[in-house]
């Protein structure tokens, strides 16, 4: 029986090199924690951890929501740049969709919530990821033509274009988080239920990507 368990142990580390991992949790058989041999500090790092992201939670749903009502609502509130602040708004909420997973998986090392929500908490995570960047990088890029381009500025600053490319970000970024729709599942280690990204093994090339 012992033989057979550490037989386990090693095909599930096996595991790990042959495939690349999308991290929402770790596995304690294959790596050691920071504060392993300690259980007074982890208990204190992961209250303090849960604390943070609830308090995020609250304030960044409450903030984001704000913004895309009041965008949303007020016509004389929806120019181009408050159009892009407004995606971004919604970019963020996808993150905070997942803040109650990351708690209750802490809390209790486990994920609970099934393959489904696994696949969706890791494409809501992973589009958050993209869109942010974008937009931001979108916004950047208006600032810049409104302030150094004032006057032609009118030609490339309109709705209808902000629009356009909006659904474009969006649209890329959709593109982007394929690979979490096709490969997204949970995996059982130790009785332990892992939300994962497992990416194929490709030409015998081992490798690990952590987020």
């Amino acid at each position: 029986m012992d033989n057979e368990d550490q037989t386990m142990d090693e095909f599930n580390c096996s595991l790990l090199n042959n495939y690349s991992l999308y991290y929402n949790e770790t596995f304690s058989d294959c790596s050691t924690g920071p504060f392993e041999g300690n259980e007074m500090y982890g208990m204190v790092a992961t209250m303090l951890s849960q604390l943070f992201y609830a308090i995020t939670f609250i304030v960044g749903l409450s903030g984001n929501t704000l913004v895309i009502y009041v965008v949303a609502r007020f016509s004389k509130m929806q120019t181009v740049t408050n159009f892009y602040i407004l995606n971004l708004a919604l970019s963020d909420e996808l993150f905070l969709f997942g803040v109650p997973f990351l708690i209750t998986t802490q809390a209790y090392d486990d994920w609970p919530f099934g393959k489904v929500m696994c696949k969706l908490y890791m494409i809501t995570t992973s589009l958050n990821q993209f869109t942010s960047t974008l937009f931001l990088t979108i916004m950047s890029a208006d600032r810049y033509i409104a302030v150094c381009q004032p006057i032609n500025s009118t030609k490339f600053r309109t709705p209808m274009i902000s629009k356009i490319v909006s659904l474009t970000a969006w649209t890329i970024s959709a593109i982007m988080v394929t690979p979490m729709v096709m490969y997204a599942t949970t995996i059982e280690v130790d009785g332990e239920v892992n939300c994962n990204v497992f990416f194929p093994h490709i030409f015998d090339i081992p490798g690990h990507v952590f987020f």
